[in-house]
């Protein structure tokens, strides 16, 4: 949150982005590769909302480079605020199978 008003700490947000891109490539790997998670139905619904997840994330990223993160930018806290109403399922999810 402090990288928007700081650009010292703008290479943490890529760092952070890149790990997040691969937690998502682990759970579509291991959703698809193991057979006893991709029978369970409630997986294989995640599982295609994880992609879109995926999909939405690269294109506000490739949108909002780390250097144009700002909360004085409306079109961004348009775009953010939109972001977190569509990713819901997929975060609620992740929260429940991490408690």
């Amino acid at each position: 949150m402090e990288a928007r008003t700081n650009a010292a700490l703008r290479p943490d947000v890529l760092r952070l982005r890149k790990r997040s891109a691969r937690a998502v490539q682990l759970i579509l790997a291991a959703i698809n590769e193991d057979s006893q998670l991709s029978a369970d139905p409630e997986l294989a619904a995640v599982s295609a909302e994880i992609l879109r997840h995926g999909a939405r994330i690269a294109l506000f990223q490739a949108k909002w480079p780390a250097a144009l993160l700002s909360d004085d930018d409306d079109q961004f806290i348009a775009d953010r605020k939109r972001l977190r109403e569509e990713d819901a399922p997929v975060t609620e999810w992740a929260l429940r199978m991490l408690k």
